[in-house]
């Protein structure tokens, strides 16, 4: 690895061939005098090299599982607030699917579809061996009812991820590909390597600057030749005595035609331009909008700035970035914002030993989830936006003199206006909830030389997501009756500290290689929340005081687990063509435990995998244009635990303030707990060819798994 050899049984003459993967392979002629060679990097080489589970860098051609590696450049360039979103496309067997949450919704990933019976069945994501949860965000109600009262898609922590830093990530597909990962492994690992400054003489800065623009341009197509009216038989709208009348028009007291009272079909009569009453009582033409729902939505923009220094010498190497992203969203009062730094340094002591770190940091704000307004045209079930309705005469006109929702009760102009409508503009005005995100995500190692070919490195990291939530939303009712304020605070701590032995040799024509690891996995998590109940004293004043019932209040201390994990590698190859893996991990955890100390909580989870590269066995008779023919082929086994505290059956605790004082309760858990519950097993197994042609411009990754 340093550069330093001996060869014994040399005469002078001789050929001596020198190669290392990355660089181009020199051939020097031997004059009886020590040898000093400088390698020349090749680009085209180096891109054989692919970060693998755990951070281990292997060379593709020796892997008997599918793996792809996207640069880092490749995904920013996406500028997209999600990593996740930017990978569409470009890895085959990946599905990838946005919710419906706006600019930072959640993003959906799946690797060859589902893994397990739970809800989640997305992989994991390992940012320089720090673990990040890829979480199922929560399903808003407001997507199906137009009474909720905020959206609540804010996607999960990858959000506060920079592209910018990325150097590379590996998505890693095959259960044999992730089983060094164990319980956490079992949906697949997208490896994500951010960039340092090894390799770097002297200083290098970078500055970018990226600017995005988004626009609603299409919806759902709508028929816009028949106004809004009830089925023929339904009603008597016109009020002539008959309910039978095709496409009758609703008349009011003064026997014109009118939208007030309109039902939410659309069997009225033809659209034909005539004059007809408005919501409010003024006069419009009875003619379709074809794109009032386009209306609701307005020019999205982003911009993300991002400024990075390194730099390194022989012993010491270092980067650092610092970004700016500001979006804001298609619609109202939906915005991001985030700032994110990275620092990271290594630094040779001796010839020995060497040491590294890393802090991360991120701050993001997302701001009021975006509603989903076009529900509001197209789901019958709610007071359905008809073509007839002009967004942007009507975008301020909801309110009653009081300064609540209009309504009819109060007499109020624009009482008839759609209900679903005046909700939706006045949660936009009207609410507002602000999400704070701060991200800390150290990381610590220490590697030792112990012979040439024996290496131990000793690491640790901690990843902190602290969440602070601020909920305003004012009354809507009479002179705004209602209304809620509340305050949540969420933490989460993740720590692992683990150690690895790493071993490499070379016996003639055969590769040894492997490693063997400890590893030590704690997670807990913290929540509080303090809120108004029962409406608030005075409306707009944003303090949980200001309750007219008791104010609400909760906490509790949950998701503690704790994994500890030991876990082997033995890598075999022959001349440079056929390779062979074997691995295994066995987990102890906590979530298997039950209350009298019993439980299935030790699981061990194995692989083998193999590759044999066809065009090195026949590199004589393969043709030249043949760049690589390699046939693969893996089995494993990975698994899943469970949640914290799921195992065991508890009662649940309950006070009930009574007139004469307070009743304490116990309720039993209504689902009853196995006693023996089994860890989750999956079997998995693949073969594959991979076949790359014209100096890598063509190539065939084939799987059957």
């Amino acid at each position: 690895m340093d550069g330093d050899f001996s060869l014994s049984n040399v005469k002078k003459g001789d050929i001596i061939q020198i190669s290392f993967v990355g660089y181009q392979t020199q051939e020097v002629k031997w004059t009886g005098q020590p040898i000093d060679v400088t390698l020349k990097d090749d680009t085209q080489q180096l891109g054989e090299v692919v970060v693998t589970a755990l951070g281990l860098k292997r060379e593709e051609k020796a892997l008997g599982y599918a793996v792809t590696e996207v640069k880092g450049d490749e995904l920013k360039a996406a500028n997209t607030i999600s990593p996740v979103a930017a990978l569409q496309g470009k890895v085959a067997g990946v599905e990838i699917s946005g919710s419906d949450g706006g600019l930072f919704g959640g993003t959906k990933i799946q690797i060859r579809g589902a893994s397990t019976l739970s809800s989640n069945n997305q992989p994991i994501y390992v940012v320089d061996g720090v673990i990040l949860d890829n979480g199922v965000s929560g399903n808003t109600t407001a997507d199906w009812d137009a009474g909720a009262n905020n959206a609540s898609d804010y996607g999960n922590e990858l959000k506060n991820l920079n592209p910018d830093d990325f150097e590379t990530v590996s998505v890693l597909k095959g259960a044999a590909a992730t089983a060094l990962y164990g319980s956490r492994g079992l949906n697949g690992a997208v490896v994500i390597t951010t960039k340092s400054g090894k390799g770097t003489q002297g200083l290098g800065i970078s500055v970018s600057q990226t600017f995005g623009i988004d626009h609603a341009f299409k919806t759902p197509d709508i028929q816009t030749l028949y106004g809004p009216g009830y089925m023929p038989g339904q009603s008597d709208a016109d009020q002539n005595g008959s309910i039978w009348d095709a496409h009758q028009f609703t008349v009011n007291q003064n026997g014109e035609h009118t939208l007030v009272g309109v039902p939410n079909f659309g069997f009225g009569p033809k659209y034909d331009g005539s004059q007809i009453r408005n919501y409010d009582g003024t006069w419009t033409t009875y003619s379709p909008r074809k794109n009032n729902m386009l209306d609701l939505y307005k020019l999205g923009f982003n911009t993300n700035t991002n400024v990075s220094i390194r730099g390194g010498n022989e012993k010491t190497s270092f980067y650092t970035s610092l970004s700016y992203k500001n979006a804001k969203s298609t619609t109202e009062n939906n915005t991001f914002e985030r700032y994110s730094m990275l620092l990271k340094a290594s630094h040779k002591l001796n010839d020995w030993v060497d040491v590294a770190a890393s802090f991360s940091f991120a701050n993001s704000k997302p701001r009021n989830a975006q509603l989903n307004a076009g529900e509001l045209f197209v789901n019958a079930n709610t007071n359905v936006i008809n073509p007839l309705f002009d967004v942007d005469y009507f975008r301020n006109k909801y309110l009653g003199e009081h300064g609540g929702i209009a309504s009819t009760s109060y007499g109020d102009q624009y009482g008839s206006v759609p209900s679903s409508a005046k909700n939706y503009f006045f949660k936009v005005d009207n609410y507002d909830y602000v999400r704070k995100e701060t991200v800390i995500r150290p990381t610590f190692e220490v590697n030792v030389k112990m012979t040439d070919w024996l290496k131990f490195k000793a690491d640790a990291n901690m990843n902190r997501y602290y969440t602070s939530i601020e909920d305003k939303q004012l009354g809507s009712g009479y002179a705004n009756e209602g209304g809620y304020y509340g305050i949540t605070q969420d933490i989460k701590e993740q720590f692992t500290v683990g150690g690895t032995f790493t071993a490499s040799k070379q016996i003639k024509d055969f590769s040894l290689g492997g490693f063997a690891r400890f590893e030590y996995y704690n997670t807990s998590s913290k929540h509080s929340k303090v809120s108004t109940d029962g409406g608030m004293v005075v409306p707009g004043e944003w303090f949980v005081e200001n309750s007219k019932k008791t104010k609400k209040s909760e906490a509790t201390i949950s998701g503690s687990k704790r994994i500890i994990s030991t876990i082997f590698a033995l890598n075999l190859g022959w001349k440079n063509q056929v390779y062979l893996d074997v691995t295994g991990r066995n987990d102890w955890s906590s979530a298997l435990v039950y209350a009298n100390r019993t439980g299935n909580h030790s699981y061990f989870y194995p692989s083998v995998s193999g590759s044999w590269l066809i065009n090195e066995t026949f590199r004589e008779s393969m043709p030249s244009w043949i760049n690589l023919a390699k046939l693969r082929a893996s089995w494993a086994q990975v698994g899943n635990d469970t949640d914290p505290y799921t195992v065991n059956q508890t009662y649940s605790f309950a006070t009930m303030e009574m007139y004469d004082g307070n009743i304490y309760t116990n309720e039993l858990d209504k689902l009853m707990k196995i006693a023996d519950l089994k860890p989750e097993r999956k079997n998995s197994w693949e073969i594959g060819l991979d076949f790359r042609t014209f100096n890598n411009r063509l190539n065939l990754d084939f799987t059957y798994y």
